[in-house]
């Protein structure tokens, strides 16, 4: 991948974890990164439906601790990477696909951002991917891949912010929140014990 960057091509690179390896051998005008982060509790919960994965297992493991490993890192090398949170752009694509047009300073029609719009809003894709898919040649798993966006069968739960309420019994959800809480409440995320209007 590395020796790939010294070609005159663009290439995409897409991954759920962030390697420091990365940040450290590529150089700053070979590569910009783009980092999106969303709540750690409709993370594990998203996990949970898809995978149906033990809780307590997941943290013990070192899920949430990579997970902001991983955000940090992203924090640190903020010179060449572009951080979004899921819950502002995903309900303004638009503004979302004007931000990275800046940050990789091109310009875009109306029309081109439109389409783009129409391609990648969350229902649209979910759709997308129902029907669109191939299977991954690396593993012989049944998982299907969307072959332009790289999204798998059941990549999107349900795509909507606080889901976690719905979905975790309230121990759950504070056994996620002992091991983030700081950094739920650094990122403007509210904790359970403040939400009022939290029913179950």
């Amino acid at each position: 991948i590395l020796n790939s960057f010294n070609e005159q091509k663009i290439m995409v690179l897409k991954t759920h974890t962030v390697d420091e390896y990365f940040y450290l051998k590529i150089p700053k005008e070979k590569v910009r990164f783009f980092y999106s982060f969303r709540d750690i509790r409709d993370v594990i919960n998203s996990l949970v439906k898809k995978e149906n994965i033990n809780i307590v297992e997941t943290i013990q493991n070192g899920f949430i601790k990579k997970y902001i490993k991983d955000f940090n890192l992203a924090k640190i090398n903020r010179n060449k990477t572009y951080i979004s949170k899921y819950e502002i752009f995903s309900k303004n694509l638009i503004n979302e696909i004007d931000n990275i047009c800046n940050e990789l300073n091109i310009e875009l029609s109306t029309e081109v951002k439109n389409k783009i719009f129409e391609k990648l809003r969350i229902d649209n894709v979910k759709n997308k991917v129902k029907v669109d898919y191939l299977k991954d040649k690396n593993t012989t798993t049944s998982v299907k891949y969307n072959p332009e966006t790289l999204f798998h069968s059941n990549h999107i739960y349900s795509g909507k912010h606080m889901q976690f309420l719905k979905d975790l019994n309230q121990s759950d959800i504070e056994i996620i929140e002992n091991e983030c809480s700081d950094w739920l409440i650094q990122n403007n995320y509210t904790l359970i014990k403040f939400i009022s209007y939290y029913t179950k």
